[in-house]
């Protein structure tokens, strides 16, 4: 009988930690529920937080880019019309220049080729670099001739370029160091061949040289025929 009532006791302790595991099983599946309902709410919360900040962002107006306002034209209370400025602003960052290039001279540049720049306001013997960063694929007549819109971006801000300059550039199309060249001018041909005549011992003699490249300003190089210090005749006098 002791027996007995000892694992009638047992099994009641089991069933009773039975129960109780079940219990906390309910609770913790419970607590999930819970938890996953609050995420939920901080969720929507969030979602109802960004839309306020988006609607706030429609009472500004912002620039795509950092700069200083020059010039407001709007006025309180008036009418905005379209494509009509209010606002005019300049960029705080470096300044580029627009060049219209000729048609002629247009298939020599390239974007990212380097270049001078020097400006009316502090004379020829301050140089600024500046890189080619655009080319406009369509053409701008300019008295009567094809040109393309050419920008240029200073390689470093300096606070003495002010908007509306007057620039003069000078774009390096291709840079070849310790070459031989000769004004295109003091060039003559006969029979297929390039000639100059050089000075020498007072005797004018002519010289067969073979070209290279030549730059936009006249320059033309020689790839052989001729030796530094040689005297060339600028006015070749032909026979």
């Amino acid at each position: 009988y002791n027996y007995t009532n000892i694992i009638n006791e047992h099994f009641s302790d089991l069933f009773s930690i039975k129960n109780s595991i079940k219990n906390y099983k309910d609770a913790f599946f419970s607590s999930d529920l819970s938890i996953k309902s609050l995420l939920l709410s901080i969720k929507q919360k969030e979602n109802t937080l960004q839309d306020a900040k988006n609607r706030l962002n429609d009472y500004y107006i912002r620039a795509p880019f950092d700069g200083i306002i020059t010039k407001i034209d709007a006025k309180v209370g008036e009418m905005a019309s379209q494509n009509v400025p209010l606002v005019t602003m300049i960029g705080a960052g470096t300044f580029q220049v627009e060049s219209y290039v000729p048609e002629v001279n247009i298939a020599k540049i390239s974007i990212g080729n380097e270049a001078k720049i020097t400006l009316d306001a502090y004379g020829e013997d301050k140089i600024f670099l500046a890189k080619v960063v655009s080319i406009d694929p369509a053409e701008t007549i300019r008295d009567g001739v094809s040109t393309y819109k050419t920008k240029l971006q200073f390689l470093e801000k300096d606070d003495r370029i002010k908007s509306g300059m007057t620039a003069n550039v000078a774009i390096t199309v291709f840079s070849k160091p310790n070459v031989l060249v000769v004004p295109g001018g003091v060039i003559f041909e006969r029979d297929g061949k390039n000639f100059v005549q050089v000075k020498l011992d007072k005797k004018l003699i002519e010289k067969e040289i073979i070209l290279g490249k030549s730059s936009s300003l006249g320059q033309v190089e020689v790839v052989s025929g001729l030796s530094e210090g040689e005297n060339v005749v600028l006015n070749p006098n032909l026979k």
